[in-house]
C-alpha cells in the first residue's frame, strides 16, 4: 500500500539492497560467521584482531577493534562492512558517513551468536 501511494506521487517505491560483494569484517566473531555460512570469499578485509580462518592473514588488516582505519575501508570500496553489536559506538556512524551499509550483529550471548548465524 505504501508503494503504491509512493508511485502516485511519482516516486519510485525503494528497492532490496543488493546482495553484498566486498565485505569488510570488524570482528573476529563475525569472521568466522560470514567463513562458516559460506561467505568468506566476499570479505575483502579483516581486523587486527581476527585470526580464523587461516585465509585472514592473505587479506589486508583496517585496524583495531574501536579505532578502524575509515580512509583504508573508503579506498576498499567495501558495500557492506560488518562488526559486533558493542562496536556500534565506536564505528557505525563513522562507516555510514562513507555511504557504505553496515551491519551490527549481536554477540553477547551463545543464543546472539546462534540468532546471528
Amino acid at each position: 500500500m505504501l508503494g503504491a501511494a509512493c508511485e502516485r506521487k511519482g516516486l519510485a517505491p525503494a528497492s532490496a539492497p543488493s546482495k553484498p560483494t566486498r565485505i569488510i569484517s570488524l570482528s573476529p566473531n563475525t569472521t568466522e560467521i560470514l567463513y562458516g555460512v559460506g561467505a568468506f570469499s566476499r570479505v575483502v578485509a579483516v581486523s587486527d584482531y581476527c585470526t580464523y580462518p587461516p585465509q585472514v592473514d592473505k587479506l589486508p588488516r583496517v585496524g583495531g577493534w574501536n579505532n578502524p582505519n575509515m580512509e583504508q575501508i573508503a579506498g576498499l570500496r567495501p558495500d557492506l562492512v560488518i562488526f559486533s553489536e558493542a562496536q556500534s559506538q565506536f564505528v557505525k556512524e563513522k562507516v555510514e558517513a562513507l555511504g557504505v551499509r553496515t551491519l551490527a550483529v549481536p554477540g553477547n550471548t551463545l543464543d546472539d551468536a546462534l540468532k546471528a548465524i
